[in-house]
């Protein structure tokens, strides 16, 4: 699923019968193409007006998502090197941004904590390049093919690699507060979210990327990346567990690694 967030919007695609279409993230606002033309889906409430942002004609740096049968089924992105660059952060009164890149999503494989610990050090402003499949072939190099499909990641081991690469996270066993959070964005540093599955995804946990705050006045948001796929979700921050909502259930963060 989408963000909830954009439920509306994506109707509205339905009903001007726009079915096969793509999505694209950029400058934290959402596009979409119609007729070979490309027009905004949602405008964030961010400000515009940011240091180091290319034009928006630099297709080189759209994430995409394919959208077909009325906006049902979405193609994940295929997997891609991690990229070296220089990462930027948007920032104002009312909202702190990662310019946050996505350069591979999770196939089957139960990686999570790889993909997400990718991202994170591939998205920091002194750039690490790195892919999930590096990291498992670093913490088991014995493992055969096989072995490796299945092996998973602790979070012992996503710190074990971010010290390998120069990065010394700490690991906390709660959830950040905003002022927290806050913090950690305006250093460049997203958040590794660890989350505990309810609903179809009971007994099971799950890695995120925290990248970026946004105060919409009552509302508190945050913007999360589930590596599953190739376009953020925006969730509430306001008091309460926070939550990630997917098809059939969601998670709920319950610890961090944090200090990237």
């Amino acid at each position: 699923s989408i963000s909830q967030f954009l439920a509306k919007e994506l109707q509205n695609l339905v009903d001007s019968n726009v079915t096969d279409t793509t999505l694209f993230f950029r400058d934290n606002n959402i596009y979409y193409s119609d007729n070979e033309q490309i027009k905004l889906l949602w405008e964030s409430p961010l400000s515009t007006e940011k240091n180091g942002v290319s034009s928006f004609t630099e297709k080189n740096n759209l994430v995409s998502v394919n959208i077909k049968n009325k906006i049902k089924n979405f193609s994940k992105k295929q997997n891609s090197p991690a990229i070296n660059r220089v990462k930027s952060i948007s920032s104002g009164d009312n909202f702190i941004m990662i310019d946050w890149r996505i350069a591979e999503t999770q196939t089957s494989l139960p990686w999570c904590a790889a993909y997400v610990e990718a991202a994170i050090l591939c998205n920091k402003i002194d750039v690490r390049a790195t892919s999930a499949r590096a990291i498992m072939c670093y913490i088991y190099p014995n493992l055969t093919e096989k072995q490796l499909e299945n092996a998973k990641l602790n979070q012992n081991q996503v710190i074990k690699y971010a010290n390998y690469c120069g990065v010394y996270p700490q690991k906390v066993s709660r959830t950040l507060t905003l002022s927290e959070v806050q913090t950690q964005l305006r250093k460049g540093n997203a958040i590794y979210m660890g989350t505990a599955g309810y609903g179809n995804y009971s007994n099971s946990r799950h890695a995120l990327a925290l990248f970026g705050w946004v105060n919409q006045g009552d509302y508190q948001t945050y913007y999360v990346w589930n590596p599953w796929y190739n376009y953020p979700t925006v969730i509430s921050a306001n008091a309460g567990p926070v939550t990630i909502p997917v098809p059939g259930g969601g998670f709920t963060w319950d610890n961090t690694i944090t200090n990237w």
